[in-house]
């Protein structure tokens, strides 16, 4: 019985490797200031903006997730060369808020990342540099709300 269940748990595990090996990789999903809250059938996000929290040239972003949302979700920001400049994130009982502050010309884009399959970390919807200086000097909440 022992050697069932391995051999069970195995073929499973194999194929689970297969499925993910075959999928197509998820490309993040460009959006836009308007694309808030219901960024996509699965997942919505509020965004709060205040002005003329931090000095010029700089942005500070901050993540939230309901009580209901217990997976991993992060920020990031991403310079110029693809290196990550800084990162926060929620999980479990953790809901933040927790904040990072970027200067915006060292900025290439600002990543929104989740957990997805297995706990996968997968890089969802990208907000570019060019989008970002529209909240220059802001304190910018993303509150994710829904995630299904």
């Amino acid at each position: 019985m022992r050697n069932l269940r391995r051999a069970l748990v195995s073929a499973v595990v194999a194929a689970l490797a297969v499925i993910g090996a075959a999928s197509p990789a998820q490309a993040a999903t460009n959006i836009a200031w308007g694309s808030f809250p219901q960024v996509s059938a699965e997942d919505r996000i509020s965004v709060t903006t205040t002005p003329n929290v931090v000095s010029s040239s700089k942005i500070r972003v901050c993540l939230e997730t309901a009580a209901n949302v217990t997976w991993w979700k992060a920020i990031r920001f991403r310079g110029w060369n693809d290196q990550v400049l800084s990162e926060r994130f929620t999980q479990d009982a953790d809901h933040g808020p927790n904040c990072m502050t970027g200067n915006i010309p060292d900025i290439k884009q600002l990543e929104l990342w989740k957990a997805k399959f297995l706990g996968h970390p997968t890089h969802m919807y990208t907000l570019t540099a060019n989008r970002l200086w529209k909240k220059d000097r802001a304190l910018v909440l993303f509150s994710w709300v829904q995630d299904t």
